[in-house]
């Protein structure tokens, strides 16, 4: 009869217990993990993901627009970024020409354009300030101008148009409505 004292027992079984622990850690850290990403197509496509995230677009030192987002995904193939639940300010000579509020934006990183859906508006004139709302709304860099298509509704003081198309020309500040547009005055709300 073959006697093993407790000591060499425990010994066993504490080497036993380690490498079993041991190939486990190995074993455990070659599997990616499989972190869960909000349900969404864009999401599932996505290389990063962020949250509570400030975009700016310079030229020349100088802020051309800056976006807030409460989400944000970046498609390194695609050069673009998704930004969800977004506020942002457009400049001119570091003076806010146009406020705008999405629930979504796509930015397209190599032409800094940016397309914004069922967005609001404000846009600083004169001071004044025109109402826009578009279901549509495209951020062209190179024009500097803003175009609003599909359901465009334009309000400032005591006028309200309604349309399928609107342009906003920030460097000279004009705004530019389709001849579809239909007006309607409003003489109790004019100052």
């Amino acid at each position: 009869m073959v006697l093993i004292s407790k000591t060499r027992c425990k010994q066993s079984l504490f080497y036993v217990v380690g490498l079993s622990c041991f190939s486990a850690i190995i074993f455990f850290s070659l599997i990616e993990p499989n972190l869960p990403l909000p349900v969404g197509t864009s999401e599932k496509r996505a290389d990063f993901a962020f949250e509570g995230v400030r975009l700016s677009q310079l030229e020349l030192g100088q802020v051309v627009w800056t976006m807030v987002a409460q989400k944000a995904t970046v498609e390194k193939k695609a050069n673009r970024a998704i930004l969800k639940d977004v506020t942002g300010v457009f400049y001119k000579k570091e003076v806010i020409v146009l406020s705008v509020v999405s629930p979504l934006c796509h930015l397209d990183m190599d032409a800094s354009d940016l397309s914004l859906e069922n967005s609001k508006a404000v846009f600083h004139v004169n001071d004044r300030q025109v109402l826009l709302e578009a279901s549509q709304l495209d951020w062209h860099a190179g024009s500097q101008q803003f175009e609003g298509r599909g359901l465009v509704k334009i309000q400032s003081d005591g006028l309200v148009m309604k349309g399928d198309m609107f342009k906003v020309d920030l460097p000279s500040q004009t705004l530019m409505v389709s001849e579809h547009s239909q007006a309607e005055i409003m003489p109790e709300r004019f100052h």
